[in-house]
């Protein structure tokens, strides 16, 4: 009777041990995002997010100040390569194995609304903004990304699907989308 209860709990221990490997995780990797262009490529699909921390010195500021370690947002087009940015001077295209070059750090994160219907669409409106001018929720310049009100502007309309209770704020950080969306990966340092 002892032996069969060892055996039914070993196989338990097992089955558990078994099913949390089989669930989906998320790649991290401390080598440099460049250096994994085609791995990045195969995890992300149209209308994730790639969050990132470049390495120009002018990243650092902004998100120092904030404890922050991400201090842009983009919104990903697998059909063309290219990740769209809202920045201070306006929406523009760049191709993924450019922003990725010029980043220490990225993650990947797919929106919660991120669906067959709703991604397509929230590309198709952020290129409909290219060479636009994002509106920042604040007048405050220490407080507006301008890459988070279009990234998740181009979403406004699904935003209400699976957010009850959980709304996004008017002014939030790049790291902060992460509680709207799964992470996919998170490589570099």
């Amino acid at each position: 009777m002892k032996m069969c209860f060892l055996r039914s709990l070993l196989l338990l221990v097992l089955v558990c041990f078994v099913a949390g490997c089989a669930t989906t995780q998320p790649v991290v990797s401390s080598s440099t995002p460049g250096a994994n262009l085609s791995s990045i490529r195969s995890h992300l699909q149209t209308g994730d997010w790639v969050l990132s921390r470049s390495k120009d010195t002018t990243d650092d500021h902004p998100a120092t100040k904030a404890e922050e370690p991400f201090a842009h947002a983009v919104i990903y087009d697998a059909k063309t390569d290219k990740v769209l940015l809202g920045e201070r001077s306006g929406v523009r295209a760049i191709p993924l194995a450019e922003f990725l070059a010029d980043s220490h750090r990225v993650m990947g994160i797919r929106p919660i609304w991120a669906t067959d219907l709703a991604a397509p669409e929230a590309v198709r409106r952020a290129w409909s903004l290219v060479g636009t001018v994002p509106v920042v929720g604040t007048n405050a310049p220490e407080q507006q990304h301008y890459c988070i009100n279009f990234v998740t502007e181009v979403y406004k309309s699904f935003s209400t699907v699976g957010t009850k209770g959980n709304p996004i704020p008017t002014v939030i950080s790049p790291s902060s989308l992460t509680h709207w969306g799964r992470v996919l990966f998170d490589i570099g340092s």
